[in-house]
């Protein structure tokens, strides 16, 4: 008679605080800005004037800017935008080139970030599209105009730094609603690398700025692998793990776990112990919590366990670190 106690158990190893993110700066535009605009060390401007001669913008000047310290706010930011665009205002009307079309004023690409790690950037602003500024006319005289008006947008995309990261996925759903619309994988695999460079994701600004539990439109999830598997909510604050739920039933020799719950890309194994207190994983039994909207019903894993007769064996999940596969 072979006597299986099938008990079931979940742990979860939680890492050490110094392995953590503790929070991410989303949740609300005040939020990314403030991180991004704190980030920014680096600010150049494009911009061309129009030639009147072949018809067409030419290149004009390409202005730069590196912080001497380090940026408080985005209205700072902007008025050193704007005082450097009047400069080049400044030197385009006083430029005797009989081929420009001063009326025309400039067109203008800025380009906001922090300049680290071969141009990777911790920040990201800019304009949304080449900008055209018409200088002030009054009674033919041209002069700089008034740019208090002057701001850059936030990107469409923000880098995230995360020390060690090895994957991500996002997760973005209408308020009410558990079944995401949107979910972008990120995955470091061999040669072909997603996130960009170690540590990066980008994350889209229109959700992580509306995903807040107060006044977003979303409900936001980010689960991130680094040292220790962690998930965020849409204000960037770390909340707990999902339980993983476990069934286990016995028929013909074959010990069938159903698994449900837990969370997207989080890591399993199944171990046994005839006491308890010594426990081996099963090598070729490791899987992975599925996308509840993908796998409603949970993922069926089976492993065959063979026993002496009369011999005891005790059964539970654990939890892994390894990167999702798909």
């Amino acid at each position: 008679m072979v006597i299986l106690v099938i008990t079931v158990m979940t742990v979860l190893f939680a890492g050490k605080a110094g392995g953590q993110v503790q929070g991410l700066p989303f949740g609300s535009m005040e939020k990314v800005e403030g991180y991004a605009v704190s980030n920014v060390n680096r600010i150049i401007i494009f911009s061309w004037y129009y030639n009147n001669t072949s018809n067409n913008w030419q290149g004009f000047a390409t202005s730069g800017w590196y912080a001497p310290s380090p940026l408080t706010n985005k209205s700072q930011m902007d008025t050193i935008i704007a005082n450097k665009v009047a400069s080049i205002f400044t030197n385009l009307l006083a430029n005797t080139n009989q081929s420009i079309k001063k009326d025309k004023g400039i067109a203008i690409y800025i380009d906001c970030r922090m300049a680290a790690n071969g141009e990777l950037a911790l920040a990201s602003f800019n304009t949304p599209a080449y900008v055209f500024i018409p200088p002030t006319n009054i009674s033919g005289v041209y002069s700089v105009p008034d740019l208090s008006w002057f701001s850059t947008k936030i990107s469409d995309k923000i880098p995230i730094y995360v020390p060690g990261l090895r994957w991500a996925r996002l997760e973005v759903g209408n308020k009410g609603d558990s079944k995401p619309f949107e979910v972008d994988d990120n995955r470091i695999k061999g040669s072909t690398n997603v996130i960009a460079s170690d540590g990066f994701m980008y994350l889209p600004t229109w959700a992580i700025t509306n995903s807040s539990k107060t006044n977003g439109d979303y409900w936001l999830k980010l689960s991130l692998l680094s040292k220790d598997f962690q998930n965020f909510d849409g204000d960037g604050r770390l909340i707990p793990e999902t339980p993983l739920r476990t069934k286990i039933g016995v028929g013909n020799g074959s010990v069938i776990v159903t698994v449900s719950g837990g969370d997207s890309g989080r890591g399993y194994c199944l171990q046994n112990s005839p006491d308890q207190r010594s426990w081996s994983s099963y090598g070729s039994n490791n899987f992975v919590s599925p996308l509840t909207h993908l796998l409603p019903q949970g993922d069926t894993r089976s492993f065959v366990y063979e026993t002496a007769n009369n011999a005891t064996m005790f059964f539970r999940t654990a939890t892994t670190n390894a990167v999702p596969l798909y």
